[in-house]
């Protein structure tokens, strides 16, 4: 195979236009890995990400993990920690650290970024909401242009901090770091292409080259100096490159990383390459099809001439999450726009020895001279038994892909020397040199010190894992301790034996464990260490322990039968216990184990269905420390009560001899497939193409029916639309469902009741005449005043009795005024939880709602036509201009708003529209918003805008334009300019405090008001819609094009 290699030569950056901030940040490490700990820690204090944005699970430390693992022990424990800490929104991107699996139920890192599972499952993985790229990317470079991440996704973007060694790991961010200062135009690439790449390699050239870069063919190179991004084939790495700090290099190959990342022999792509010295790279974990790993003709673009961050970059290159891509470095590296020159010499801090045996180990650390911050640079060490030295030896911590001249960056060198004479005095010299060729070195001999360790140890608390809560009174406190020389002693402190004091302190290398027994209570702890210069340091933070060993007690509660007595058809068994509960578990007549369900102060369980007979029951439940208590066994008698010699009745009267029969409607029509199982304990109704059903039993007789399920579905009866028998409906939107149930005994019925169109009434008739298929009189209700489930077609709720139901339309005249909702003290409201505002504006505006970061009260918000228009106006012609603005809180404390409008589908017709969005105006120009269709109905086009705040605005129409199309599920860029426009006086619309949305943020507040009358359901549940049903290229999937 002809290999085609281009040579890319970078001569300018683009400059950098944003970079996420760190306190976006989370970072997962494993508590059953010292060296987990210590890469995230690094990296915490390395970016400053917040240390309580640090989340410890305990999983395995090997690179493979069961699906059923991974929920339990890495997924589960992630997004508990994002909910309990109200970082679920805030946080965009999460870092994954050496010493977690990666891989065996897809890349761990791939499933992570969907973790509250927005996205739908294809086949191949989910659709990633974010990817800016499809299927045709890879052959003719069709992606769309780079919009920076935000929680408008859904998800996150996760990366690895990962490679052969926990020191290589480290290094990933020293490298990153150094190379957003000083990366500039030294750097060079190599591209490497395969077959079905070579048009994608042609791309990335064209690309450079028209941003005022060079781009020359080279199809001879093997490899060469300065070398930053390349692009190969292959499953072994050759070692032939000199990679710079920053390089970004992958294979478009499967398998890279199927064996292990953490490799420290062997030519595997991934490690291999990370090894050598890159600071960023991909691979497969298993065979992933090239369309949908990450796509370099899209990532080079948008890393190298976007602005990008590494992550942002790798996940809009990238087709599907939960797949089989893992991404390494760190998230935030992005390239300077404009690149300093290093000509600062590193300085060497912290330079000490150590003989262990017959072997000297060198240490220091590199640093900024003028900052002291860490500074990345090549290691060697000269020594000899003479001041002439004589013998060299490098830093290999790249291992078996080291060479004299192609070796690693790091900013703390550990290099042994074997086989010396500890007897005997060695002269040494450290070499320390930086990318940039500036040069520090450090003599010393071994009868002295080499220099005066000031740095205290770094510890780590790694067991029990905080916050604890066991029901043994025995613990066992591990700790470790890292120095750059040696570690002294450590020592456990705690507070169980009253004021906080030092428990036990060990001499011990780098880990100390302490075994003690605690009475019953909750209690911290943590650990102080001290290396060989009495520097100590406790751990960062302390942790928390529970112990409680004290069982908890259970108590039957009514209804729950007692001994010996007599329940009919059903039984609930109900308890309290004397603190909170983890679970409860009832034993019914000692063959089955069912699980109880929480509500308040009570677990309860409901039996039904189950013979005549005696019956045993008893509760088992355990509390959140693990203790578990047994109620007393109770015995009682179960009646069921079943029907008899009755008789089932058509709504004329007339007997139904069968179980499957046939019904006539007002008009003499037969109305087919009415079926009732009268054998079954729950009857079933199945209703189609009726309006009315009745039944009934002879005088005297009792049916008992528990668990009644009634569904229909009909069609609209156009006789009941305009029927004078319905006041004041606008339109009757269901069939009439009505029924008799004279002589049936009944705890409630479910009705399923099926909906044409906008539902916002339910019509209730009390007299309902069979005979003459009417009412006398309706009682209509606000959906409000039942309890109910809504979908799009149906409208399900409970009765208490049988009578008829109509599903209806009501519309508010529109000159009706507009209803204000008030409180009490003069308008002045208690400060409420965050979640979101919702107000219902007039005209096209039919929804605003705003979610907040903070608590507020007595806020305001109008909603107003705009007479004077800002120059210049919004490209396009506009539909209309209106004002948003807001009293008593600004845009400082709002995350987002998201506006709902509609516009005449007749007037779409007349003026051939083909694209309608909404614009904000922010100060000085006109930004386009994320606008989508959301639904449509009879007269309107529906649809929903994302903006950062209030302003202006203007509903836009728009030509279609002549260029590759966008996905219409993928997101659209936000604007993110909030200006502080005021305007002029308008009539406020007040707004209080109501119940948040099902899928609202637990860091936004809910306020309701109306303006003209819009509902759309009984109690409509906000929500963002997350489906996205692209369909795949199914010829393209059949090939099966492997990497």
């Amino acid at each position: 195979m002809k290999i085609l290699v281009l040579l890319i030569l970078i001569l300018a950056l683009i400059p950098r236009a944003w970079a996420a901030p760190a306190d976006d940040v989370l970072i997962v490490v494993n508590n059953a890995s010292a060296d987990s700990i210590a890469v995230g820690k690094y990296y915490q204090e390395r970016r400053n990400v917040p240390i309580n944005q640090i989340v410890y699970i305990n999983t395995t430390t090997g690179i493979d993990i069961t699906c059923d693992n991974y929920f339990n022990q890495i997924e589960l424990p992630v997004r508990t920690f994002l909910d309990a800490n109200g970082l679920k929104s805030k946080i965009l991107y999460i870092v994954t650290t050496y010493g977690i699996p990666y891989k065996g139920c897809y890349s761990v890192d791939s499933r992570l970024s969907d973790l509250y599972n927005v996205t739908e499952w294809q086949g191949y993985g989910t659709e990633n909401p974010y990817r800016r790229i499809y299927y045709t990317t890879y052959s003719n470079g069709n992606h769309m242009g780079g919009v920076h991440f935000s929680n408008a996704y859904g998800i996150y973007l996760v990366t690895w901090l990962d490679g052969p060694t926990p020191e290589i790991a480290k290094g990933l961010i020293d490298k990153a770091m150094y190379a957003e200062k000083y990366l500039g135009t030294s750097a060079t690439g190599y591209m490497a292409g395969q077959p079905y790449l070579v048009d994608s390699i042609n791309v990335v050239c064209a690309s450079i080259t028209k941003s005022g870069r060079s781009c020359v063919s080279d199809s001879g190179h093997a490899g060469g100096p300065n070398a930053a991004w390349h692009n190969g084939g292959g499953n072994d790495y050759e070692n032939v490159w000199n990679w710079m700090p920053g390089a970004l290099a992958a294979h478009f190959q499967s398998f890279t990383a199927s064996t292990t990342i953490r490799n420290t022999t062997g030519p595997k792509v991934v490690p291999a390459m990370l090894a050598a010295g890159v600071t960023a790279t991909w691979g497969a974990v298993d065979e992933p099809y090239a369309p949908f790993v990450p796509q370099p003709v899209a990532y080079y673009d948008y890393f190298l001439n976007g602005g990008f961050n590494f992550a942002e970059s790798m996940y809009m290159s990238t087709y599907l999450l939960e797949w089989m891509s893992v991404i390494i470095g760190d998230p935030l590296y992005t390239l300077p726009a404009s690149a300093s020159i290093d000509n600062e010499k590193p300085a060497i801090a912290n330079a000490s020895f150590v003989w262990d045996s017959n072997n000297l180990i060198v240490s220091w650390d590199n640093t900024h001279s003028n900052t002291g911050s860490p500074e990345i640079t090549e290691g060697a060490v000269e020594y000899g038994l003479t001041a002439s030295y004589g013998s060299i030896k490098w830093d290999t911590s790249n291992l078996t892909y080291w060479s004299a001249t192609k070796r690693n960056y790091f900013s703390r060198h550990n290099i042994t020397i074997a086989g010396l004479d500890s007897s005997k005095t060695y002269y040494v010299r450290i070499n320390a040199t930086d990318p940039a060729g500036n040069s520090e070195t450090y003599a010393f001999s071994t009868d002295g010190a080499p220099a005066n360790d000031t740095t205290p140890p770094t510890v780590t608390l790694t067991s029990p894992i905080n916050s604890l809560m066991q029901k043994s009174k025995s613990v066992i406190f591990t700790c470790s301790a890292t120095d750059n020389v040696a570690i002294s002693n450590i020592t456990l402190y705690g507070n169980w034996k009253g004021a906080w004091h030092a428990n036990e302190t060990k001499s011990t290398g780098s880990s100390a464990s302490f075994s003690k027994t605690i009475a019953d209570g909750s209690y911290i702890w943590n650990c102080l260490a001290y290396d060989n210069s009495s520097n100590s340091q406790f751990a960062a933070s302390d942790y928390s322990c529970a112990i409680d060993s004290t069982p908890p007690a259970l108590t039957f509660v009514p209804p729950t039968p007692v001994n010996n007595s007599v329940s009919n058809n059903l039984a609930l068994i109900s308890i309290t216990a004397s603190e909170t509960l983890a679970s409860a578990i009832l034993e019914w007549n000692r063959t089955q184990n069912l699980t109880m369900a929480n509500a308040g102060p009570k677990w309860s369980y409901m039996i039904t269905s189950v013979p005549t007979g005696n019956c045993t029951f008893k509760v088992f439940a355990n509390d959140t420390a693990g203790n578990w208590n047994a109620t007393e066994e109770r015995t009682f008698y179960l009646r069921q009560m079943y029907a008899h010699n009755f008789t089932i009745k058509d709504k004329f009267g007339k007997p139904i001899p069968d179980s499957i029969v046939s019904l006539y409607d007002k008009s003499g029509a037969s109305i087919q497939n009415f079926k009732i199982n009268l054998s079954a304990q729950s009857k079933v109704l199945d209703l189609d193409d009726t309006y009315s059903v009745a039944f009934s039993v002879p005088t005297g007789e009792m049916l008992y029916l528990n668990n009644i399920n009634i569904s229909a579905n009909a069609t609209l009866d156009p006789e009941f639309v305009n029927s004078s028998e319905l006041p004041s409906l606008t339109q009757a939107r269901s069939e009439i469902i009505a029924f008799n149930a004279s002589g049936i005994v009944f705890d409630y019925a479910q009705i399923t009741l099926p909906v044409n169109g906008t539902v916002n009434k339910i019509l209730h008739c009390t007299d309902w005449e069979f005979t003459k298929a009417s009412c006398n009189s309706w009682d209509s209700k606000d959906l409000s005043a039942y309890p109910y489930r809504l979908n799009a077609t149906h409208i399900v709720f409970n009765v208490t009795v049988f009578d008829a139901y109509l599903g209806g339309y009501y519309e508010a005249p529109l000159d009706a005024p507009a209803p204000i909702v008030t409180g009490g003290g003069g308008g002045s409201f208690a400060a409420i939880s965050a979640s979101s505002i919702t107000i219902t504006p007039n005209n096209e505006i039919t929804k605003i709602q705003v979610y907040l970061k903070t608590s507020i009260s007595n806020a305001l918000i109008s909603a107003t036509d705009l007479l004077s228009v800002p120059v210049p106006p919004p490209n396009g012609t506009v539909y209309r201009y209106f004002n948003i603005s807001a009293k008593n809180f600004n845009d400082s404390i709002v995350n987002n708003v998201t506006i709902e409008f509609k516009v005449s589908k007749r007037y779409i017709l007349e003026k051939n529209i083909t694209s309608i969005y909404l614009s904000r105006y922010t100060g000085d120009k006109w930004i386009r918003l994320i606008t989508e269709l959301k639904e449509a109905d009879r007269e309107y086009n529906n649809y929903i805008a994302y903006s950062a705040g209030f302003s202006y605005f203007a509903i836009v129409e728009e030509m279609p334009v002549l260029q590759a199309a966008a996905d219409p599920a993928t997101p659209q860029p936000r604007e993110v300019v909030k200006p502080n426009i005021s305007s002029a006086p308008t009539e406020e619309i007040r707004i209080i405090a109501a119940e948040p949305p099902e899928k609202s943020s637990n860091s936004s507040t809910i306020l309701a008001s109306a303006g003209f009358f819009f509902i759309t359901a009984i109690c409509t549940i906000i929500r963002r819609n997350r489906s996205r049903k692209k369909e795949y290229a199914i010829k393209e999937l059949k090939k099966k094009v492997e990497c």
